[in-house]
C-alpha cells in the first residue's frame, strides 16, 4: 500500500509506502503535515492518493484520491482548554 500528497498544483510533497496490506473496510492515516524531507508545510489544500496493489494479480493496482487541508493557526488558549476538557469560567 502507498499514499501520494500533492500540493494545488500537482507537485508530489509526501510519499508513505508500507510492505502492509491494508484490511478491507475502513482505515485511517494521519499525515503530520510534512512533506519527504520533514518540514512542516503551509497551509491549503493537498490531495492524496492511495493505492494498493492486487493480492491475486500484481499489475492492477486498485487507488483512490481525496481532499485534505492544512491549518497551521495556533489554537487560541480557550480553544485548547476546551479540547482537553477544560473549562475556563466562559
Amino acid at each position: 500500500m502507498f499514499i501520494l500528497i500533492r500540493d494545488s498544483a500537482g507537485n508530489l510533497i509526501r510519499t508513505v509506502a508500507s510492505e502492509l496490506i491494508a484490511p478491507a473496510g475502513p482505515n485511517s492515516f494521519i499525515w503530520d503535515g510534512k512533506n519527504d524531507q520533514g518540514v512542516l508545510q503551509p497551509e491549503g489544500k493537498y490531495v492524496y492518493t492511495v493505492a494498493q496493489r492486487s493480492l491475486t494479480d500484481t499489475t492492477q493496482i486498485s487507488a483512490f484520491s481525496g481532499n485534505v487541508a492544512i491549518e497551521n493557526t495556533p489554537m487560541k488558549k480557550h480553544q485548547m482548554m476546551k479540547k482537553k476538557g477544560i473549562n475556563d469560567g466562559h
